[in-house]
C-alpha cells in the first residue's frame, strides 16, 4: 500500500474488504471465479463502483505479478482479473437541482454549520470532487479575483473555477456576507 500513490481514497477501504473476503486464502490459488464472487457481493453497487472496485482488485494483482518480475519471487504469473470484463456505463442522465431542491439543500447544510456547510457550498457551486475539497488550502483561494486554483488533481488537469456558479441566472449560488 505504501508504493501506491494518488487521490483515491477509496483504494485502502477497498483493498482491506478484499482481504477480509479472501482471508487466508494464498494469492495464487485464487480464481477468477473467487473474484467474480467477490464482486457480485456488492450488488446494490452502481456499474461505475464495480468497475472501480474490479480496477483496485486487478491492480494488487498487478502489483504481485511486479514483485514477481522485480524478486524473481513466483507470487502469480498472470492476472486473474483481467478476464473480468467492465459493466458498461450510462452516464447519459444528467440532473440538476431545481431551485427548491438547492434551498433545502443548503438550509439543512448550514443547519449542520462548520467546515460541512462551506465544503457543501464550495462542492455545489463548483462542482468540485470531495478529495479537492478536503485538499484545499489557504494559497488556492484568491479572494480578489473570486477563484480557487487547484494544481494537483485526480486526473492530472489543474482546477481553475469561479465562486460563481454556471447556473441557469446570472445571480451567485454563494449567499452574499
Amino acid at each position: 500500500m505504501r508504493k501506491w500513490t494518488g487521490t483515491d481514497t477509496v483504494r485502502l477501504t477497498a483493498v482491506s474488504r478484499f482481504f477480509r473476503h479472501f482471508d487466508s486464502q494464498k494469492i495464487d490459488k485464487i480464481t477468477t471465479d473467487d473474484r467474480r464472487v467477490l464482486l457480485r457481493t456488492w450488488k446494490k453497487s452502481t456499474p461505475a463502483t464495480h468497475n472501480k472496485y474490479r480496477a483496485i482488485l486487478a491492480s494488487v494483482f498487478n502489483f504481485a505479478l511486479i514483485q514477481n518480475e522485480d524478486n524473481q519471487r513466483t507470487y502469480i504469473t498472470v492476472n486473474p482479473v483481467k478476464p473480468i470484463r467492465n459493466k458498461p456505463l450510462n452516464n447519459q442522465r444528467v440532473r440538476f437541482f431545481s431551485d427548491n431542491e438547492k434551498q433545502r439543500l443548503i438550509t439543512a447544510c448550514k443547519t449542520i454549520g462548520g467546515r460541512f456547510y462551506v465544503h457543501f457550498l464550495i462542492a455545489i457551486s463548483t462542482g468540485m470532487r470531495k478529495g479537492n475539497l478536503l485538499g484545499l488550502r489557504w494559497s488556492d483561494v484568491y479572494f480578489t479575483r473570486g477563484l480557487l486554483s487547484i494544481d494537483k488533481t485526480k486526473n492530472g488537469v489543474p482546477i481553475h473555477t469561479s465562486s460563481r456558479a454556471n447556473t441557469r441566472s446570472s445571480r451567485p449560488l454563494l449567499p452574499n456576507r
